[in-house]
């Protein structure tokens, strides 16, 4: 009896110190604006990164017409990034797939905001707008 508890302690802490029933970390909606030289980004993707230890994963939300709304982001310092990519009207061909061509796109993330933006999350549902420039 003594051996089979003895087991049974050690998977219990097994499974609380691996942190495998997921994060218990608070969430919350965020919900804002995305525009680049004051002009809203039709079409994209913004994510939120924790930056704190055991914090949650990324969560990725669609921007459309200037706006997202982004469920289940965790709360605490978060690390913001955006994806808005845009076709420049040039067809490229790729050799290496038998020269098929393709549009050729660019990122419109000014340089200085390709690496992120850090914010804090709060859970009071408050906007992030975010105004990237060049």
């Amino acid at each position: 009896m003594l051996r089979c508890s003895g087991v049974l302690i050690a998977g219990l802490v097994f499974v609380l110190g691996c942190g495998c029933g997921g994060s218990f970390a608070p969430t919350t909606t965020v919900e804002g604006t995305v525009a680049i030289d004051g002009t809203p980004v039709a079409d994209g993707t913004i994510s939120f990164t924790p930056l704190e230890l055991e914090a949650g994963s990324v969560v990725t939300a669609e921007i459309r017409n200037g706006e997202y709304r982004a469920r289940r982001v965790h709360t605490g310092r978060t690390m913001v990034q955006f994806q808005v990519m845009e076709e420049t009207g040039k067809m490229l061909t790729d050799e290496s797939e038998g020269g098929a061509p393709y549009p050729e796109r660019i990122d419109r993330v000014p340089d200085k905001y390709r690496g992120g933006v850090e914010i804090t999350v709060t859970d009071d549902g408050e906007s992030h707008n975010f105004e990237l420039t060049s």
